[in-house]
């Protein structure tokens, strides 16, 4: 028997059993379909096995094989590679993959804080001793030169603060008490920014040293409080967006911090810090720095 009859037998026999299944020009239902009879004809073979591309049933001594639709939940698997000399498998379609972030991952927000300089005669507490480096001291820090005594809570507040204005009689009347977590207490002629000039009200802020003296920006959103977790109000934050601020000081703070502190000018009231409300510290707020 020649090969070309054997295989048209091999043919026949195969049609024969396979009796309902997909034609190449026909459709296919997830890999079987109903006959007329009710019947259901599956394709056995395993979708990754040589000859069965993806559930099609194998036309016998051909090594082609029949088209067939991918199953239910099959979506994303990829087809079983062609046998030398059969046909090339139906594609089988892939899961989309996930779009990639635009532009990489969105820096962090900025911290915010508020500052201002503290006025002794709004403090009423108990008198300590305070040391430090003298008006006229050149190249001093942590000195020992006795400074005066002053309220505990105005203390406290300059070293939250950086700065506070002695209004009791004596030398220092009108001058500052100034604060430095490096060089302690001194005497100075101003609230200072990082220059030796006075601090301006709404105009003045400090960074850290990632962020160039003299830079311009502005705070487009003032992020939450961060105690309660809440933005604060509208016209406390517009009190800190509306302002052209310049980084002319220094906060203190590692390069790279994300911190900027505005600074308000003067306290004008007795705890200044908790009845003037736009006294903020906020965390995830946004600026025009990048």
């Amino acid at each position: 028997m020649s090969r070309r009859h054997a295989l048209l037998i091999a043919v026949l026999g195969a049609a024969a059993v396979s009796c309902g299944s997909s034609s190449p020009g026909g459709s296919a239902n997830a890999g079987s379909r109903a006959d007329q009879g009710g019947a259901s004809i599956t394709a056995t073979g395993s979708p990754d096995a040589p000859g069965a591309g993806g559930g099609g049933a194998a036309i016998p001594g051909s090594g082609a094989q029949s088209p067939a639709t991918a199953q239910p939940g099959a979506v994303g698997q990829h087809a079983a590679t062609t046998p030398a000399g059969g046909h090339a498998p139906v594609a089988v379609a892939s899961a989309p993959a996930a779009p990639a972030a635009a532009g990489g991952p969105a820096p962090a927000g900025w911290r915010l804080t508020v500052y201002y300089t503290a006025v002794e005669s709004f403090h009423t507490g108990t008198p300590v001793a305070v040391t430090g480096c003298d008006l006229n001291a050149d190249e001093c820090s942590n000195g020992t030169t006795q400074l005066g005594n002053y309220p505990a809570d105005f203390v406290a507040r300059v070293k939250d603060e950086g700065t506070g204005r002695i209004t009791q009689k004596g030398s220092y009347r009108g001058r500052y008490l100034a604060w430095d977590a490096q060089g302690g207490f001194s005497i100075d002629t101003s609230a200072s920014d990082a220059n030796g000039n006075p601090l301006r009200p709404f105009v003045s802020a400090a960074a850290d040293e990632g962020v160039p003296l003299g830079t311009h920006l502005r705070v487009l959103d003032c992020g939450l409080d961060s105690t309660t977790g809440r933005p604060p109000a509208a016209a406390d934050c517009g009190r800190l967006s509306g302002p052209d601020w310049v980084v002319d000081d220094r906060s203190g703070k590692a390069a790279g911090s994300r911190e900027i502190d505005l600074y308000a000018g003067e306290e004008d009231r007795p705890n200044f810090e908790n009845t003037v409300s736009y006294v903020i510290a906020t965390v995830n707020a946004r600026t025009s720095l990048p």
